[in-house]
């Protein structure tokens, strides 16, 4: 099977920084606990996956090339 972001369960929404409005992304968090719903994989596994996807260009920071992080940094899909 190919590691694939679920995007029927991953809640994109818009999120604002100070003064940025970011648009359709979603918190290190968020991709996490998608991909253990979806998956049934632990968070450990889950957050090593997201790495992945950065790394194949699915998943993108939202501000530059920031490692992914299993926290409130924002994300979104490519």
């Amino acid at each position: 099977e190919t590691l694939s972001m679920p995007r029927d369960g991953l809640r994109l929404v818009a999120h604002s920084r100070g003064l940025l409005l970011h648009r359709q992304c979603a918190t290190g968090r968020d991709v996490v606990d998608c991909l253990v719903r979806h998956h049934h994989v632990g968070r450990e596994t889950a957050s090593q996956w997201a790495a992945n996807l950065m790394e194949r260009g699915v998943l993108h920071h939202v501000f530059d090339d920031r490692p992914f992080s299993d926290d409130r940094q924002l994300f979104r899909l490519a």
